[in-house]
C-alpha cells in the first residue's frame, strides 16, 4: 500500500514539473519577443510597423482560442489537449527559429500564440483532475507563481539569448522543454 502510494506521489510530483514547465514556457513566450523587435527590424530589413505583428499577432491569436479551451477540454481530454499545445510550441518554435523572412516568422508566431492560448489555462484544470485534493491549493499557487516567473524573466532571457546566441535562439530554446513536457503529461 505505502509502495503504491509513493507511486502515486512521484507520478503526481511529475506532472506538476509538467505543468510548471508549460506555464513558463507559454507566458516567456508573451515577453520574450518584444527584446528582438529591433534586431528582427535589421535582421529581415523591415519597419516597426511590420514587425510588430510578431507580437500583435501572437496576442491575438492566444486571446482568440482561450475561450474555447474549456469546451476542447471537455472533448478532448485536458491531458490530450495540453499535449497539443506543446507539440503546437515545439512545431512553431522550430518554424519561427528557420523563417526565412518576416511573413514567415508572423505566421509561425501566430501559431505559437495559438499553442500559448491552449498551454496556459488547461494546467488548473489538470491540478483539479489529477492532484489530490490536499495538494491542489498549493500546486495551483506553484503554478502561479511559474506563470509569473516566465512574464518577469522573458526580457531578461531573451536580451541574454540575444546577445549571445542570435535571435533564433529565443525559438530554440522552447523545443526539447516542449517535447520533454509533452512526455511528462502524456506518461504521467
Amino acid at each position: 500500500m505505502e509502495n503504491q502510494q509513493n507511486t502515486s506521489n512521484n507520478e503526481e510530483i511529475l506532472l506538476i514539473i509538467a505543468l510548471l514547465i508549460g506555464a513558463f514556457l507559454s507566458t516567456l513566450n508573451m515577453t520574450n519577443i518584444n527584446i528582438a523587435l529591433p534586431t528582427l527590424m535589421t535582421h529581415f530589413n523591415t519597419d516597426m510597423a511590420t514587425v510588430q505583428w510578431i507580437v500583435v499577432g501572437f496576442m491575438l491569436t492566444n486571446g482568440l482560442i482561450m475561450p474555447a479551451i474549456g469546451y476542447f477540454t471537455d472533448r478532448f481530454g485536458g491531458r490530450n489537449l495540453f499535449a497539443f499545445g506543446l507539440m503546437t510550441l515545439a512545431v512553431s518554435s522550430a518554424l519561427c527559429a528557420i523563417a526565412p523572412n518576416i511573413e514567415v516568422l508572423i505566421a509561425a508566431r501566430l501559431l505559437q500564440g495559438i499553442s500559448g492560448g491552449i498551454i496556459m489555462p488547461v494546467p488548473f484544470t489538470l491540478v483539479y483532475q489529477f492532484v489530490s485534493r490536499e495538494r491542489q491549493l498549493m500546486t495551483t499557487s506553484i503554478v502561479s507563481v511559474a506563470i509569473a516567473l516566465g512574464t518577469a524573466l522573458g526580457p531578461t532571457v531573451a536580451g541574454l539569448f540575444i546577445d549571445n546566441f542570435g535571435w533564433p535562439s529565443l525559438f530554440l530554446f522552447n523545443i526539447p522543454f516542449a517535447l520533454l513536457d509533452c512526455i511528462l503529461v502524456m506518461k504521467f
